[in-house]
């Protein structure tokens, strides 16, 4: 599986940069600190006795910020220590903030599913996503991966589940799996692609989530994590229905007039 170049990074390149910037910092303001120190000295040797209580003071206040320097270096010698690398699984935190420019969580679910080769397992709470990752699913869905779904079926918003089954028809034309949990409230966003990319956060596949809110996830790059994530997922889907095309093709004329009437304002549910 390809991925997008944001997920490929270096880890140690990354925390060495931070290291070596924060490092540059706070020496250039013990440089400064120490400079004060000198001057304030020089002023005091020379100053008459009137003056002397003044520089007195600052050479006490330049003391105390160089402690409080060392302080600082301290903690970020222990912050280093803390920060060092651990385990296999290389991992990124990826966010974004309301606008259409920042899209990060959207980018990234669009290039993972477009560039699986094996398989699709995904979860997710609100489900009424735009055209792009529809497209991507039914794309993948085509070429033979093995795209499968779990939607809730139980639902604190009657209207985001109406908004969720208009798209039901396109995607399992496709070929997609389509599944709803019935025994609780389902609030997961996950996925996992090839066994080896996962993903577990905050971002929903709807419009607010994706352009309008906030969005925090965690990609994952690891095998043994993918593993533990497919597990919990054959767990969920043993408490899901599966969709059937030839059932769902047959509903009367009713739901399908309600979901496509909520579908036209996706936007703001």
């Amino acid at each position: 599986m390809r991925l997008y170049s944001n997920v490929e990074w270096n880890k140690e390149g990354a925390m060495m940069t931070t290291r070596y910037r924060a490092c540059r910092t706070l020496i250039t303001i013990l440089a400064l600190s120490l400079i004060n120190r000198i001057s304030a000295l020089t002023k005091l040797l020379s100053a008459s006795p009137d003056k002397r209580d003044k520089y007195v003071n600052e050479i006490i206040s330049a003391k105390k910020n160089a402690e409080t320097i060392s302080t600082v270096l301290k903690a970020q010698e222990t912050t280093s220590n803390l920060l060092k690398e651990k385990g296999n699984a290389l991992v990124r935190v990826v966010g974004s903030t309301p606008g259409q420019t920042n899209r990060i969580p959207f980018i990234m679910y669009v290039s993972a599913i477009s560039f699986a080769e094996y398989s699709i397992h995904m979860t997710n709470s609100y489900f009424f996503p735009d055209d792009q990752i529809v497209k991507a699913l039914t794309d993948a869905a085509g070429r033979g991966v093995d795209v499968k779904i779990i939607l809730p079926g139980i639902t604190d918003s009657k209207l985001a589940l109406y908004a969720q089954r208009y798209h039901y028809s396109r995607l399992l034309k496709s070929g997609v799996k389509l599944y709803e949990r019935n025994t609780s409230l389902l609030h997961a966003k996950t996925a996992v692609v090839d066994k080896v990319w996962s993903t577990v956060g905050s971002t929903n596949m709807d419009f607010l989530s994706l352009l309008n809110n906030d969005e925090v996830n965690a990609v994952i790059l690891s095998k043994e994590f993918a593993v533990e994530m497919e597990n919990m997922f054959v767990k969920d889907l043993a408490d899901s229905t599966q969709i059937q095309w030839d059932e769902w093709k047959e509903r009367p004329l009713l739901p399908r007039v309600r979901e496509w009437f909520v579908n036209l304002f996706d936007r703001w549910l």
